[in-house]
């Protein structure tokens, strides 16, 4: 998105435990995190932002009382934007202003609700392709005890914000799609199409739901919404109904 771009990405788990018995203070702090963008960053860096994501949210609840799981602070040069998912883990983006990116006549709320939207992208597009961040990272049978991840898992998520912030750094326009456009079609059209897809699903047993897409229109879908939605503002512009990328 022109104007903002990511310049760190961490997750991080408040309630994990060291498995150390009498853990220094600072291992304490490292048992919480579980991933780290750029993972050459300084552990002194790493720590720090953490502790200011984790005792912000904390004054806030306590102080406030909302109870609320998102934070966004606003400095000259940044913006510090993270959320609570699945209770327990907080997803954070570090992002840099580059050039004015909200007119002065967006309140602050615009900002949250635009900014939550791309932490709620970044979760639910993970989530659709890998698994929920407890059953991915966790251990169940020490779901408390900071995990020892192995490099496969590093891999995969890392590889994963790489491509998002790729994907949000080539100018992806939001709100993201929240409904569709259908393409009419003729009855006998529509009537060789489902017929088509019949054919498919014999052929394909496993396959139990498709959609098809014309120049960015719907002509059919068994998707449920909220998963069409990641799929279709991954690969088309939610605005010209064109693609993305044309390869």
């Amino acid at each position: 998105m022109d104007g903002l771009t990511i310049k760190h990405c961490f997750v991080f788990n408040p309630t994990l435990k060291s498995p150390k018995k009498k853990p220094s203070d600072d291992e304490a702090q490292d048992a919480k995190l579980l991933f780290y963008y750029p993972s050459t960053e300084e552990q002194l860096v790493k720590r720090s932002n953490i502790g200011i994501v984790e005792g912000t949210l904390s004054f806030m609840n306590s102080f406030q009382q909302t109870n609320t799981s998102f934070l966004l602070t606003e400095l000259n040069k940044f913006y510090f934007v993270a959320n609570n998912y699945e209770n327990d883990f907080i997803i954070v983006f570090i992002l840099e202003k580059k050039s004015p990116m909200f007119s002065y006549y967006q309140n602050v709320e615009s900002k949250k609700k635009w900014l939550k939207k791309l932490l709620d992208n970044f979760y639910n597009i993970f989530v659709f392709f890998h698994n929920s961040l407890a059953k991915f990272f966790l251990n169940p049978e020490n779901p408390k005890i900071s995990p020892v991840l192995t490099e496969e898992q590093i891999a995969i998520f890392e590889d994963f914000t790489v491509n998002f912030i790729d994907y949000f750094a080539k100018g992806q326009k939001l709100p993201f799609l929240e409904n569709m456009v259908y393409f009419p079609l003729s009855e006998h059209v529509q009537s060789d199409i489902l017929l088509a897809v019949q054919r498919l699903n014999e052929k394909i047993p496993e396959m139990t739901m498709s959609s098809i897409i014309y120049r960015g229109n719907i002509i059919h879908n068994q998707l449920p919404l909220s998963s069409f939605s990641l799929l279709y503002n991954i690969f088309y512009s939610v605005f010209e109904f064109t693609p993305k990328f044309n390869s």
